[in-house]
């Protein structure tokens, strides 16, 4: 089945003391930003070898960031959408909170490539920022919803520093 894989990585920026998050835009929709995720490599020569969500997250993760997810992260969201057109199959998203990674990509990191006929920027953004531009995408805020609450259920700091925000997020419904 095909499927989609984002992660959502928060950092603690030592040097103003606040959280934030790694985000994507493209050159088609500069205004929008997304979790960093992509799809699977499928070989259709034999289901077996197709690739599984978290090897997608793991692969797509290193690609647009450069950081590699360590040990666990957690899944925190998935949708299926029903097949676009006839003869397509339906297409599952995940969204996984990464805890851990191994690299670095400082705050004042921007991260440019071509992906699929497209140029894609990705930093960090603070989390007001990224909470007005990530709406526009529905899978995507849902995502992030959820993984910040999962975050601020383990990291105490996490919720202290934003509590307002997570006060806000605790009650919302999807």
């Amino acid at each position: 089945m095909n499927h989609f894989c984002a992660g959502i990585f928060f950092g603690l920026n030592s040097a103003d003391g606040k959280w934030s998050v790694l985000g994507a835009t493209d050159s088609r929709y500069p205004e929008n930003v997304k979790i960093p995720g992509g799809t699977n490599k499928d070989e259709k020569a034999n289901f077996l070898l197709e690739e599984k969500p978290g090897n997608t997250l793991i692969r797509e993760f290193i690609e647009e960031t450069g950081l590699k997810p360590e040990g666990e992260f957690n899944k925190v969201h998935s949708v299926t959408l029903p097949a676009r057109k006839l003869g397509d199959t339906p297409h599952t998203r995940y969204f996984f909170l990464v805890r851990k990674v191994v690299g670095i990509f400082p705050f004042s990191s921007v991260k440019e490539f071509r992906d699929d006929k497209d140029d894609v920027k990705v930093r960090w953004w603070n989390l007001e920022e990224f909470e007005k531009a990530i709406f526009r995408f529905p899978n995507h805020k849902e995502g992030y919803v959820k993984a910040f609450l999962a975050m601020a259920n383990l990291e105490e700091k996490f919720r202290q520093d934003n509590l307002e925000m997570f006060n806000r997020f605790s009650v919302m419904k999807f």
